[in-house]
């Protein structure tokens, strides 16, 4: 059970770097909630974080990096696993999840039947401001996921690895299978839920494509109407699916709905001959997984001592369980802040891409003088550093850290933005990440990690790479290994098609780790700089033993 990842790995080091594609605006309410309303609620502080945005491309926009410290993580971790190892405190907090999460759900409905258009500018940022308040009150307690998870891994792994705790485990067994027991979640996924939503649409999309001799649907892509007049099944099942699951695809950059065509290309994307065959197959193979781990879990728990096994039950209930809801929640909620960041675009003539890169703070302002606001949003394009510390930041090696220049940029204290953008931020950048290592580029052609799920067969698989920041642009052929910062709902089609995962971040809890368990799916996670050390088209070899992977090739063009 022992790690065998080195030191520059991410539980070895003082900074968790939590890297995604990103918007201020977007991202902005969950970073204000990790902050005061926290603190308020549960009495301490969330662990210190610092935000950093750059530019990737017009296209794809910011790239976050967001780091956590992983010490202070794990002790708010717990704290808040002792809290919830009381039955009065677990009560509590349920019925402050049930009223957050709904008041935010019922606020979503309403402000998704306005007419937005016909609300005037206060009228407007007065529904931005009090839904936004909403969203901090529902993400301060859908925060506690990620410490919970850190600490509940923790204790894990020191029972596992010392010698009376590894005695006790199940003999014979390998250390992922022991893991994978151990961290299974006890409710299922709503990927899952999602994929049999699907996968009635793929029994009709497969006929509708038999009878078309496999040229029809393609070339009724983008005519909804004839696809109406022609296959009237399918379309009102794809209208239904996308209905249903419209913020499927959203993520902190892109909060779009998605349309009843794009069900259906994701459907043809899948490259299978039998669309619902490929989704059925996944779901009983999923659904099979899960009972062989219910079975070794009953036995895991068995060996485990009072406090781990408490601790587990608490990590599968408030760990991966609330996370999943917390995404339910948080993406439509996205989708409908990024409407009202629309219609200012409409109004103020202003991209909406840019109008993404103020921060929820900012907003009415720019509403009032959306003017003062062009210059900055164009320098914007190119990065913008931001600390959000509605939290103190006056340790010693925090100060000495952010000490890297006296060009305007200070030392941010409690309910205080500091921010650098265009040039200024690239400076800052420059010098941040010499003190950081914020954008390290991995050491030489290989990277290590933690295995998830190993191949059905041998240890070792090989296969061409492509990494992808942005499923929505980028294009994952079948049989490719997936390369990816973290992994989101938004890449479930890369994910079924991808070979083999191979994450920068995220724990044994994380959405890579539960999707790929889910999926049968190869997956090292943890790697840190996969993203950057290989590049799309690299023919790369994974050694699920040695939990590295290594370029074996030159690269080739990618696709």
């Amino acid at each position: 059970m022992t790690d065998q990842r080195d030191e520059s790995t991410i539980r070895e080091r003082v900074w968790f770097n939590w890297q995604q594609p990103a918007s201020p605006l977007l991202l902005g309410g969950t970073i204000d909630a990790c902050g005061q309303p926290f603190r308020d609620f549960f009495g301490f502080p969330f662990f210190t974080s610092i935000i950093y945005y750059r530019t990737l491309d017009r296209d794809r926009g910011y790239q976050c990096s967001w780091l956590l410290r992983i010490g202070e993580g794990e002790a708010c971790g717990r704290l808040l696993v002792d809290a919830l190892s009381v039955p009065s405190f677990q009560a509590h907090l349920d019925q402050a999840i049930e009223k957050s999460f709904g008041a935010l759900g019922t606020a979503g409905e309403e402000l998704s039947s306005l007419d937005l258009e016909r609300l005037n500018d206060d009228e407007l940022i007065g529904r931005f401001e009090d839904f936004q308040r909403l969203f901090i009150d529902f993400y301060r307690i859908g925060a506690i996921t990620e410490p919970v998870t850190w600490h509940v891994e923790r204790l894990f792994r020191e029972f596992a690895d010392d010698a009376e705790g590894a005695a006790n485990l199940p003999q014979g067994w390998s250390g992922d299978r022991i893991e994978a027991a151990a961290f299974m979640t006890s409710e299922e996924p709503y990927a899952l839920e999602i994929e049999r939503s699907l996968a009635v649409v793929a029994e009709l999309f497969d006929e509708a494509n038999s009878q078309g001799a496999g040229g029809d649907l393609v070339e009724l892509a983008g005519d909804w109407d004839a696809m109406q007049r022609r296959h009237p099944g399918l379309a009102t099942a794809a209208s239904l699916h996308a209905e249903s699951y419209p913020w499927k695809a959203n993520n902190y950059r892109v909060a779009k709905a998605i349309g009843e065509m794009e069900v259906i290309a994701e459907l043809q994307a899948m490259d299978a001959e039998s669309a619902q065959e490929h989704l059925r197959s996944g779901i009983a193979n999923t659904e099979g997984r899960r009972a062989s781990m219910s079975e070794d879990r009953a036995r895991i728990l068995a060996a485990c001592p009072p406090t781990v096994r408490s601790a587990l039950r608490i990590g599968d209930r408030y760990g991966s369980g609330l996370a999943d809801r917390r995404k339910a929640t948080m993406l439509p909620a996205l989708q409908l802040i990024d409407s009202i960041a629309r219609e200012l675009a409409r109004r103020s003539g202003v991209e909406h891409g840019l109008i993404l890169n103020l921060t929820p703070g900012e907003m009415s302002e720019f509403v009032r003088s959306p003017e003062a606001y062009r210059e900055r949003l164009e320098r914007r394009r190119e990065a913008l550093v931001l600390v959000q510390a509605p939290f103190p930041l006056d340790d010693a090696e925090m100060s000495a850290r952010l000490r890297i220049g006296a060009e305007g940029f200070r030392l941010p204290r409690k309910d205080d933005t500091s921010l650098a953008e265009g040039p200024d931020a690239l400076v800052l950048l420059d010098r941040i990440d010499a003190t950081m290592g914020l954008f390290r580029h991995g050491k030489g052609d290989e990277v290590s990690g933690t295995v998830i799920v190993r191949p059905q067969s041998g240890s070792i698989l090989e296969g061409r790479c492509r990494v992808i920041s942005d499923p929505r642009i980028d294009r994952l052929e079948p049989a490719e290994i997936l390369i990816a910062t973290s992994t989101t709902p938004d890449f479930m089609p890369a994910i079924r098609n991808a070979s083999a995962l191979l994450v920068d971040q995220g724990g044994t809890l994380s959405h890579a780790a539960l999707t790929s368990r889910e999926l049968g799916k190869p997956c090292i996670i943890g790697t840190v700089h996969a993203s950057s050390v290989f590049r799309s088209g690299d023919l790369l070899r994974l050694d699920f033993d040695a939990c590295t992977a290594i370029a074996i090739a030159e690269s080739a063009d990618a696709e």
